[in-house]
């Protein structure tokens, strides 16, 4: 990204028979294998505060869990005492209707409360899993770019380098050179099956046979 050009660190000598799969021309691939390794570095990194942060919100939730436990047994004990107001006085039977008032709306703040903490945690790990997913994305684009700068034969033939310009003269191109996109660099020929095009002058059309 942002470079109109590729150096080309290897390419197979004009002339050369090549298999399927053998290197035909590499591009120097240093900028996305750097980009590809420091990529992994925050995929890595960003995996384990996820599971930093994912053990963290574990242990708040066992915590909160635990808070509201003890609420709920407070509101059941506070229900369990105001029965017992047929037998009180004026003075104990308001006690203990503000006894479980007061429990009810504590039960009632922490449920409030944890859920509203629940679902910040819950966007604190997505952040951290879309940065993530964004690294691992970026870091296997990094590898896929590098992997297709090693360009290797389709099939077996021979190397026909094509030729560029150069100070108004036509030559091979050589290692070393930029490449620009769109730019012919080689052909791989068959030399087994091969076609050829000449020019016929019109006159001579009628000297021409099938096969010759």
């Amino acid at each position: 990204p942002g470079s109109n050009t590729l150096i080309i660190t290897k390419l197979m000598p004009n002339g050369s028979q090549v298999l399927p799969g053998q290197l035909l021309v590499e591009f120097d691939r240093q900028n996305q294998l750097k980009a590809a390794t420091d990529k992994r570095s925050e995929y890595r990194d960003l995996e384990e505060q996820i599971r930093k942060k994912r053990a963290e919100q574990e242990q708040a939730r066992a915590k909160d869990d635990t808070e509201l436990s003890v609420a709920a047994n407070a509101v059941e004990n506070a229900r369990l005492e105001l029965k017992k107001n047929a037998y009180l006085g004026r003075i104990d039977q308001e006690k203990n209707e503000q006894r479980l008032e007061e429990a009810l709306a504590k039960q009632k703040q922490l449920i409030t409360t944890f859920d509203l903490k629940r679902r910040a945690a819950q966007a604190d790990l997505r952040i951290l899993e879309i940065q993530r997913d964004r690294a691992y994305k970026a870091m296997k684009s990094a590898e896929d770019n590098a992997t297709r700068m090693v360009v290797t034969s389709p099939i077996s033939g021979m190397v026909v380098l094509r030729m560029v310009w150069r100070m108004n003269t036509q030559v091979e191109i050589q290692e070393g050179e930029e490449a620009r996109p769109g730019m012919p660099i080689m052909q791989v020929v068959d030399p087994e099956s091969m076609l050829a095009r000449v020019k016929v002058n019109q006159a001579d059309v009628h000297l021409l046979q099938v096969g010759q």
